[in-house]
């Protein structure tokens, strides 16, 4: 029986972010470095060779659609399409938030969780959620927000605060007065790409952003 080779992507960040997984086991990557397409390629292909498998074998593309480095999201939203039409393996995408506050769902947290990720300088994006009974619930829609407007939102905000610590943790130290999630799973991790992507299964993989284009990096 053939294996169907799953990866995940992620190059919303600073941070490249790869797995690869035949259902069974999987192999993951994360290397900080501003131009991916570097590496990506050779890597993504490395990977999938570690289980006896070609390129050409990969069945489903699972990426994080931003918002975040327009380049990155771009090219990450290019290359699934492109090979979906080539190949028709499946797509799938996720944004920052869900990626994040699926990290807390995975950790047995129930409450209402604040999305806070860094965009650039002063500015942040922030979405609502609430966890309950094995249930992943959007609040509001996610916004572009500056740091003031931002600190006046969650002043009365009871819950837990999760952002991506690995690639900007100044985030948590401007808001001493709330919880935190733990700091393992304040970023993204590369194999829970894939398992977020099946667990809210959107097919839609178009980049997301919440700034004018000509303002993202």
């Amino acid at each position: 029986m053939d294996k169907k080779i799953i990866c995940g992507v992620s190059a919303y960040s600073s941070y490249v972010k790869l797995s690869v997984s035949d259902g069974i086991k999987h192999i993951d990557f994360s290397k900080q470095i501003l131009n991916f397409e570097d590496i990506f390629f050779d890597k993504l292909s490395n990977m999938v060779k570690k289980f006896n498998c070609k390129f050409s074998d990969i069945s489903e593309i699972d990426i994080i659609r931003g918002p975040g480095r327009f380049t990155g999201i771009r090219s990450l939203y290019t290359f699934a399409k492109v090979y979906n039409v080539l190949s028709g393996a499946r797509v799938y995408g996720i944004d920052v938030f869900e990626a994040l506050v699926y990290n807390l769902y995975q950790s047995g947290y129930e409450g209402d969780v604040a999305v806070v990720v860094h965009a650039f300088k002063d500015e942040f994006y922030l979405c609502y959620y609430r966890i309950k009974n094995k249930k992943i619930i959007r609040k509001q829609s996610p916004e572009w927000i500056f740091i003031d407007k931002l600190q006046k939102k969650l002043d009365n905000f009871k819950g837990v605060l999760i952002s991506d610590f690995e690639d900007y943790p100044e985030t948590y130290s401007i808001f001493n007065n709330l919880d935190k999630a733990p700091s393992e799973i304040s970023k993204i991790i590369p194999y829970n790409i894939i398992k977020a992507s099946k667990f809210f299964s959107h097919t839609d993989i178009s980049p997301f952003y919440l700034k004018p284009a000509k303002f993202e990096l």
